[in-house]
């Protein structure tokens, strides 16, 4: 399967939403299908979800980190919740689609998904952008991208 995120233009922050966009549009999708349909969608929201996670692990993660106030816990807590999403996709991979177990756990994976994307939206993000210079976000964007394809 081959999957690419969105790139927009602008700066990293502006990338990472378009590209929360995409990964929460690709995972409203699969609680409706059933069969082949269902585990192709699901395919696809694993790797989306696997590179956006490689581009904020090795480029914003870092940044938050080191250049945010407060960065050490924020960056920390991000990497603890992507650390739990992949072990529940893991799981996930191994559970036949159709089984009624799935699509519980797939629901409660979804809401932990989105709360993260809103954690990072709230909390992060806009201090990346109130701490970090222009010309940096912008450099981090063309880094990301590069990460994610990686």
């Amino acid at each position: 399967m081959s999957v690419t995120l969105e790139r927009v233009d602008g700066d990293v922050v502006d990338v990472l939403l378009a590209q929360h966009d995409q990964i929460k549009r690709a995972m409203a999708r699969v609680p409706a299908l059933q069969g082949a349909e269902k585990a192709e969608a699901f395919a696809l929201v694993t790797e989306l979800l696997e590179r956006h996670e490689r581009g904020e692990q090795q480029v914003v993660h870092p940044a938050t980190r080191d250049d945010v106030e407060s960065g050490g816990r924020i960056a920390g807590d991000r990497l603890t919740e992507e650390a739990n999403a992949d072990m529940v996709m893991a799981e996930m991979a191994e559970m036949d689609v159709d089984d009624p177990m799935f699509d519980v756990q797939f629901t409660e994976f979804r809401n932990a998904v989105l709360a993260h994307a809103e954690r990072e939206e709230m909390e992060e993000f806009p201090r990346l952008r109130a701490d970090i210079p222009a010309e940096e976000l912008a450099k981090m964007a063309d880094d990301l991208v590069e990460a994610e394809n990686m």
